[in-house]
C-alpha cells in the first residue's frame, strides 16, 4: 500500500505541472464558453487584468512543473497538425498563446513565456524530448496521463 501511494505521489511530482496546464485550460475554455468573462468586462474588468491573471496561473504552474513535463507537453503539442489535436489538447495550446519562435534572441522573462517558447520549439520542429531531457515520459505517455486527469 505505501508503495503504490509512493508511486502516486512520484508521478505527481513528474506531471504536475503539465496536469496543471491542462486544467487551466480546461477552466479557461469553460469560462469563454459561458460568458463569464464578458459579462464581467461591463463592471471594470479589462483585458489586463485577464492577462495578469493568466500570468499568476501560469507562475503557479511552472512552479510546480519541476520535470518540465508541462513544457515537454506544450512543446509536443505544437508539433502536432490541428487535425491529430483533440478539443482539450487544442485548449492548452489556445492558454499558452502564440509562440516565441526559437533562436530569435528573445529569452523568456515569464512563465508564460517559457511555456510560449516551448510552444515554438514545437511548432518549428524542435525535437521536444532533447529540449526537455528531464520529463521521463515519452509524447504518447504524456499527453495520455494529462488526458486521463481532466474531464
Amino acid at each position: 500500500m505505501a508503495a503504490l501511494a509512493a508511486a502516486a505521489s512520484l508521478a505527481t511530482v513528474v506531471i504536475g505541472g503539465a496536469v496543471g496546464i491542462g486544467l487551466a485550460s480546461i477552466a479557461a475554455h469553460f469560462t469563454r464558453r459561458s460568458g463569464y468573462g464578458r459579462h464581467h468586462y461591463r463592471y471594470g474588468r479589462s483585458a489586463q487584468d485577464d492577462s495578469s491573471a493568466l500570468e499568476r496561473t501560469m507562475n503557479l504552474i511552472r512552479q510546480q512543473d519541476f520535470s518540465g513535463c508541462g513544457l515537454k507537453l506544450v512543446c509536443d503539442l505544437a508539433s502536432m497538425t490541428d487535425d491529430q489535436l483533440a478539443s482539450e489538447e487544442m485548449s492548452i495550446l489556445s492558454l499558452v498563446g502564440t509562440s516565441i519562435k526559437p533562436g530569435e534572441g528573445l529569452l523568456p522573462t515569464s512563465a508564460l513565456q517559457e511555456y510560449q517558447a516551448a510552444r515554438g520549439l514545437g511548432e518549428y520542429g524542435y525535437d521536444c524530448a532533447l529540449a526537455f531531457p528531464s520529463c521521463p515520459l515519452n509524447s504518447t505517455q504524456l499527453i495520455e496521463t494529462v488526458m486521463s486527469y481532466l474531464p
